[in-house]
């Protein structure tokens, strides 16, 4: 079945470089919180204003990329920082500890309550077994 169509086929055409519009925007300094600890690597923390919005930027030291440059560039891949991978190395190494004492904490908790129980149960079993040996030789 053929269809009809207004539409011609279109021409080929070369592929031609998209121009980009040229604007700067008006760069200011971060706050000092900021500028302090938002950038990673090195980098150093400035902002612009658009419209309303102030959005917080970095411009990375060489060798780092991202939007705080937290990502080291090492033959063309991107990989996280080594700081960033030993402070998650670290956190996971101090949640297996803190489980480690939690565990070793309760089960000194749990013997010391279960020997209690059993000091206070074998005192009963002998107050009784006193007195049953009383009253069968004592009318």
């Amino acid at each position: 079945m053929k269809a009809c169509s207004s539409r011609s086929t279109p021409k080929p055409r070369s592929p031609s470089p998209t121009t980009r519009p040229n604007i700067t925007f008006q760069t200011y300094a971060c706050p000092e919180a900021y500028a302090k600890w938002y950038c990673l690597n090195g980098a150093t923390c400035f902002s612009v204003r658009i419209g309303e919005s102030i959005l917080y930027n970095c411009e990375c030291a060489d060798g780092f990329m991202g939007q705080r440059c937290e990502f080291k560039d090492l033959d063309g891949s991107y990989l996280p920082t080594k700081e960033k991978v030993l402070i998650e190395t670290a956190s996971v190494s101090n949640g297996f500890m803190f489980a480690f004492l939690l565990i070793v904490f309760l089960s000194i908790i749990v013997y010391t309550y279960l020997r209690l129980v059993f000091i206070i149960l074998h005192i009963f079993y002998l107050s009784f077994k006193t007195l049953v040996i009383r009253q069968t030789y004592d009318p």
